[in-house]
């Protein structure tokens, strides 16, 4: 967030299942609990940066992308020469699958290790998701 002068989040949710098993309210929550309103958040069944680009208030120059998006992206933004496609590089290896099963686990110490305090009072909420989404 230090970096630029505006941060827009877009939450692509299509479908709830054991690789996604948040609803898109408990999602929306969980951004808010840990970045207030210094984010713009913008929802969506897609993510086709041409739309996600029109919607945002403001002048979008780069998109912050995981390693396994970055070819997407850029293959997306061909047409977009104003825009940069980052990667943003893995920390500590910790990934969305390993943090779901944490939380399967019912393993509040390796969830709190590897995620930001403020959604730690989520954990029992987020565990009735996935455990559901896993059965």
């Amino acid at each position: 967030l230090d970096k630029y002068d505006t941060v827009t989040v877009n939450l692509v949710k299509s479908r709830v299942d054991a690789c996604n098993p948040f609803p898109v309210e408990l999602q929306v929550r969980m951004l808010e609990m840990c970045f207030g309103d210094k984010i713009e958040l913008l929802v969506g069944t897609t993510g086709n940066l041409a739309t996600i680009l029109q919607k945002s208030q403001h002048m979008i120059n780069v998109v912050l992308a995981g390693t396994d998006r970055v070819d997407g992206y850029e293959d997306q933004l061909k047409r977009s020469p104003d825009v940069q496609v980052v990667e943003i590089p893995r920390i500590n290896e910790v990934s969305g699958t390993l943090v779901r099963q944490f939380i399967v686990d019912g393993n509040l110490e390796a969830f709190q290790r590897f995620t930001p305090s403020a959604i730690w009072p989520l954990f029992d909420e987020l565990r009735k998701h996935t455990l559901a989404a896993n059965s």
